[in-house]
């Protein structure tokens, strides 16, 4: 049977009727100070990966499951923290992207583009999750940052005509000259937003 640490200490439960890691995690997570997370997971050191959520707990014997726990407010702050530099490789992502454009390389612009607009999706998704989960003041936070995502549509609705259109010149100007600089407020806000968490 696989072995569970918790902070670094064995938890000795009974795993019979448990079939999955997502199963397992719910016994921790009923088992560890309601007022604490689990903020990470890994089996022998490292992150787990898709297939081994859902792979059966039984054919995951004799390794071992470190489970971290944390406050939430602690948990929330660690992850905002990191926001800027995620955000800061998306932007870099969009200006290859148009960058690509400007020498005529269409299809590794189109790619890179893709590519940028998917890791905006998560990251926006992801950051506002996290912000739902801070306390007031972040809460507070949230309002404006869907308002500045919002405003980040209407430049992603330009460059999508453009795209149909095949304006490359022009995608790669408003990659430039509007989505950068509104991901660079948004970044700023980021930035503001960890310091307060």
């Amino acid at each position: 049977m696989i072995q569970v640490q918790v902070d670094g200490s064995p938890m000795h439960a009974d795993f019979g009727g448990v079939r999955t890691m997502g199963d397992l995690l719910e016994l921790v997570k009923a088992s560890i100070d309601p007022d604490y997370i689990i903020t990470a997971v890994e089996l022998e050191g490292k992150v787990l990966k898709d297939n081994e959520w859902s792979m059966p707990l039984s054919a995951q014997t004799d390794r071992q499951l470190q489970i971290l726990t944390g406050s939430r407010q602690a948990f929330v702050k660690q992850r905002l923290e990191t926001s800027v530099d995620i955000l800061g490789q998306i932007v870099a992502e969009f200006t290859d992207a148009g960058n690509s454009y400007r020498k005529g390389f269409s299809p590794e612009g189109n790619t890179g583009l893709a590519r940028a607009v998917d890791d905006l999706g998560a990251f926006v998704t992801w950051y506002d999750s996290l912000l739902t989960m801070g306390h007031g003041p972040i809460q507070q936070a949230q309002v404006e940052f869907r308002g500045q995502v919002n405003e980040l549509q209407k430049v992603c609705e330009q460059i999508i005509q453009q795209q149909l259109y095949n304006s490359w010149w022009a995608l790669a100007e408003t990659i430039s000259s509007r989505l950068a600089p509104q991901l660079e407020e948004i970044k700023v806000l980021c930035g503001k937003i960890s310091q307060i968490a």
